[in-house]
């Protein structure tokens, strides 16, 4: 993990508040795919700075946030206190602490291309999340994993 994430946390949340692909172009796209999510239950992977997990809440969404990074974290507990549930995992591990079938969407932003193998994430998404058309966003992947990763379809 970069030290975007960890030394120069702030700094990183400071920058993409407001920064025209972020807050212009990224940001409301995937929000446009999420749809409305009042009252159902949602998990943001990659939480970074707790950004979607902010505008998730605000819409009524109980929300959970998980990040590698502890000082991301730290910022999403700052910024949302008791709001949000929220805690660092390590996501090429899985997610032992979730429980099955209990996601109505699953976002993860401009995360996935720092993992260098997607099956062990897609099979756990499968696992929490509802039965169903679950939301699993993926902005970016580098090429080289889509060379090594199975099609999506034989995971879901």
């Amino acid at each position: 993990m970069g030290e975007m994430y960890t030394k120069h946390a702030d700094k990183y949340a400071e920058a993409i508040e407001n920064n025209a692909y972020n807050a212009l172009y990224e940001r409301p796209s995937t929000l446009a795919l999420v749809g409305d999510v009042k009252n159902k239950r949602v998990l943001d992977l990659g939480c970074g700075p707790g950004v979607y997990a902010e505008l998730f809440a605000k819409q009524g969404a109980t929300v959970t946030a998980i990040d590698l990074s502890e000082e991301m974290v730290a910022l999403t507990q700052r910024r949302l206190g008791d709001a949000v549930t929220c805690y660092s995992q390590d996501l090429t591990e899985g997610l032992p602490n979730e429980v099955s079938d209990q996601y109505d969407v699953v976002v993860c932003p401009l995360m996935i291309h720092y993992l260098e193998d997607l099956v062990p994430l897609f099979s756990e998404v499968q696992r929490v999340v509802k039965t169903g058309e679950p939301l699993f966003f993926l902005p970016t992947i580098r090429s080289s994993t889509l060379k090594t990763m199975p099609s999506i379809t034989t995971l879901m």
